[in-house]
């Protein structure tokens, strides 16, 4: 038997909160046939599939990738560049 880990957010309204809150959980399918079930809710928009994420050490690697491979660089153009990483995922939330 798999199991087929994925991660999902449950809309809270469907446990009778009052808020706008998600919860995150992780889960683990043991049948096909539950993965259906999963779809349709999905399909309902009652839960979302949420893409997997990385570790830290691929999440760090991503951002080290994209800064400059230079040694003579100033602390203000690193605060810079720190700053240009944040306002960019601010700006995807």
């Amino acid at each position: 038997m798999e199991w087929l880990p994925f991660p999902f957010e449950i809309n809270s309204s469907i446990f009778g909160k009052k808020t706008n809150e998600m919860d995150t959980l992780t889960i683990e399918i043991r049948n096909p046939k539950v993965r259906e079930l999963i779809d349709s809710l999905v399909d309902m928009d009652l839960i979302a599939i949420l893409p997997r994420q990385g570790s830290w050490r691929q999440e760090w690697r991503k951002l080290s990738d994209t800064l400059p491979d230079t040694s003579d660089i100033s602390e203000e153009e690193i605060f810079e560049e720190i700053q240009a990483v944040r306002s960019a995922r601010q700006a995807h939330l």
